[in-house]
């Protein structure tokens, strides 16, 4: 999705470290991304929520996050390309909707029994575009577990 002027005015001006001092935001790049959650790493410091926001932004992998129902939350721009979904078609609806009657049941079921038990589930499904193309989607699917080791989200 293509930014505002604002969202990119925003995008370009310093963010907060964790020490409450200016900083600069990477530039975008790849390898400037790396480098920053290096640096901060290295120094001890806390990553801003912007730097992971942008990191998963701009992935060349199709990202979604969903509740642990799997309804979808967030997808980055290549999800949108590789589904042909747009984010405002999939937000609030479930990860089924990539659904493709080629994947058996049974690997549903081992792939919810795997997140659901804590684990990363690895593995191919077939799933479906928007224009209702089938494709092989190489994933892994994590449980995103809160500060009690509860599931509340999955990420893919």
């Amino acid at each position: 999705m293509p930014k505002t002027s604002s969202e990119s005015q925003a995008a370009s001006k310093s963010v907060d470290s964790s020490d409450g001092q200016p900083g600069t935001q990477p530039s975008g790049k790849r390898a400037a991304v790396v480098e920053a959650f290096e640096l901060a790493a290295a120094n001890g410091k806390t990553l801003s929520p912007r730097l992971f926001y942008e990191t998963v932004q701009q992935s060349p992998l199709a990202i979604s996050i969903t509740d642990n129902k799997a309804d979808i939350l967030h997808v980055n721009p290549a999800f949108e390309t590789l589904t042909g979904y747009a984010s405002e078609d999939v937000l609030g609806k479930n990860e089924s909707i990539l659904s493709h009657n080629q994947t058996p049941a049974e690997v549903y079921q081992t792939l919810w029994s795997t997140i659901q038990g804590g684990q990363t589930w690895r593995g191919t499904l077939v799933n479906r575009r928007k224009n209702g193309e089938a494709y092989l989607a190489e994933l892994n699917i994590s449980p995103v577990f809160d500060s009690q080791g509860g599931i509340n989200y999955f990420l893919g």
